[in-house]
């Protein structure tokens, strides 16, 4: 029995010693390394307005990659660029897509092929944090376009890092896009994988309407590289505007996800 016991409290002494270590949650990168990832976001909409009730859905998938050209003392120099943008739109009126990859070119997917495949540069601190200013690099390409692609492209991987080293149990808190915070916390911590669970919180106006949420967040980064391996959100939002003097009522259930591809 007391071998029992003093095995038990090895076990658990082990444990607290893992779950007290702190962990550098950060890309861990070599020149030459390309990093493809895919998102993708579909939103459900129900609009309401005098005892009418529309409902949209709208798909929005992104393919993304970037490569590590070369380090500065900690930094990484990447060029990214967004290789498919395709929106798909479920409305009572029909169904929509429009793809950057269409071969006829139209107003609808116009601006999408005017973002993809095009190749920008940038330095990022390895907690992905912009340093200094986004560089065109594809031939034509101007600085507020490049900035644009970047923020696209970016967008998928902003808030993912702590940048202090964190415990196994720890929380921190980050902006992820514009109007959406999120309060993570290092539920799993392993030689291989980083598991976070976070909360997340939307609070912004989209076109004159104020919007509010919570939902959840649930991703992985593989340990050795930093690189982000999946993550998965559902974040369920309400709204409210006026429309030529008419109220407006607006729900959203936005499902969101991003994946390394292999």
């Amino acid at each position: 029995m007391k071998k029992i016991i003093l095995g038990l409290s090895l076990l658990i002494s082990v444990f607290s010693v893992l779950s007290a270590q702190k962990h550098d949650i950060r890309l861990n990168l070599q020149p030459g390394l390309k990093v493809p990832v895919r998102y993708q976001q579909t939103t459900d909409q129900e609009i309401s307005f005098q005892g009418q009730t529309m409902k949209n859905k709208i798909i929005q998938k992104n393919e993304v990659v970037f490569s590590v050209v070369s380090k500065n003392q900690d930094n990484f120099i990447i060029e990214a660029v967004i290789n498919l943008i395709e929106t798909t739109a479920e409305t009572p009126q029909g169904n929509m897509k429009f793809s950057s990859a269409d071969e006829k070119e139209t107003a609808e997917n116009k601006p999408l092929k005017k973002m993809a495949k095009k190749v920008v540069r940038a330095e990022i601190t390895p907690y992905f944090q912009l340093v200094g200013e986004v560089t065109p690099v594809t031939e034509g390409l101007t600085k507020e376009e490049a900035i644009a692609v970047y923020e696209a492209f970016s967008s998928i991987f902003k808030g993912l890092y702590p940048t202090t080293s964190v415990a196994q149990g720890e929380t921190w808190k980050a902006d992820m896009t514009q109007g959406v915070k999120a309060e993570s916390t290092l539920t799993s911590a392993s030689p291989q994988s980083f598991i976070i669970d976070s909360k997340i919180l939307l609070d912004m106006d989209m076109q004159g309407v104020k919007l509010s949420g919570k939902g959840s967040m649930n991703y992985e980064i593989h340990a050795p590289t930093g690189v982000p391996v999946y993550g998965l959100t559902t974040l369920p939002a309400t709204g409210s505007s006026m429309a030529n003097g008419v109220p407006v009522n607006i729900k959203l259930n936005m499902t969101s996800s991003f994946e390394f591809m292999q």
